[in-house]
């Protein structure tokens, strides 16, 4: 990871209620680049201890605010007081390990890594911010760069979650994450987009995807996981959404680090309980068995860092 020196500047008030804490604009440099996020910081935080952060990265073609009205992790921040930070990629994509040209971010080789340790950095300056509980999340591009990020940036990660987003094909022959990191992969099996099997990414000229079923293999083994899942399934307590949630869960004797896969059976890209942000020929269902913002919160709460 490229060093990443940052200055921070002046913030702007984009959201503020008593009731519901306020979310601030900050910009930073990092890596020679003027960098840009949005920070949620719920009213009143515990001032006997410090507070969970939680970065959470878009998808392509969108923008920190944009994902903060998708996910609502700043409504449930607000109800469980933990900090949020929603950062905005480099023309609207994040460098996710695909290598691909027509992407900026990526022909240009920015460091997103550079930017999430000064990101972090730059919070921690101003709020008290717990080291052991600092997490990532992100959906479809944000969703393939977090997994990359949890490789680069595992020493100070506790936990991640991937939805709708795999390992990036040219990343995998040469994955190997600097720790152990309990992950959370959640997956549509009918994702037009980022295909569960693996292949191309939104059709052709997008870069690849290995398939989920080798993104947890390449987990396992970084984090020395062995042995057979944990397995089960979901209530389907809405029929009408076509989907089917079944889980799979490995918990690593050797590091502690947890690896839960829900595999979505008929569920498009998208996220869990999230709006039908286009029409379901597009994109595909919407699962409504469970909220995927809420069980990732579940998740990381239960993974702070040792």
């Amino acid at each position: 990871m490229t060093a990443a020196a940052f200055v921070s500047t002046a913030s702007v008030i984009t959201a503020q209620s008593l009731e519901s804490g306020m979310t601030m604009q900050h910009t930073l440099e990092a890596a020679g680049l003027k960098r840009s996020y949005n920070l949620h910081v719920p009213a009143a935080l515990p001032g006997d201890k410090p507070a969970a952060l939680v970065l959470v990265f878009h998808g392509s073609g969108d923008t920190g605010s944009g994902m903060e009205a998708f996910s609502k992790f700043s409504k449930l921040s607000d109800r469980e007081k933990f900090i949020v930070a929603y950062p905005d990629a480099i023309g609207k994509n994040w460098n996710d390990g695909r290598e691909v040209t027509c992407i900026s971010s990526q022909l240009n080789k920015v460091d997103d890594v550079a930017f999430a340790a000064a990101m972090i950095k730059d919070v921690s300056a101003t709020q008290r911010v717990d080291a052991k509980r600092i997490f990532a999340a992100g959906f479809s591009n944000g969703g393939i760069f977090v997994h990359l990020l949890a490789a680069r940036l595992g020493k100070q990660l506790a936990a991640v979650a991937a939805v709708s987003g795999g390992i990036a094909e040219p990343l995998a022959p040469k994955f190997n994450p600097v720790a152990p990191v309990s992950i959370f992969i959640m997956h549509g099996t009918k994702d037009p987009f980022v295909p569960y099997l693996g292949g191309a990414v939104d059709y052709c000229n997008n870069g690849r995807i290995i398939s989920t079923a080798d993104a947890v293999a390449c987990w396992l083994k970084a984090n020395g996981a062995e042995g057979k899942p944990d397995t089960g399934e979901l209530p389907d307590r809405v029929a009408a959404d076509n989907c089917q949630v079944k889980w799979s869960r490995w918990i690593s004797k050797k590091s502690g680090a947890e690896l839960l896969l829900y595999m979505i059976d008929g569920a498009g890209h998208t996220w869990a309980s999230g709006s039908q942000y286009l029409p379901v020929p597009v994109i595909g269902e919407v699962c409504r068995e469970f909220n995927a913002t809420e069980s990732i919160w579940s998740f990381f709460e239960k993974h702070p860092r040792p």
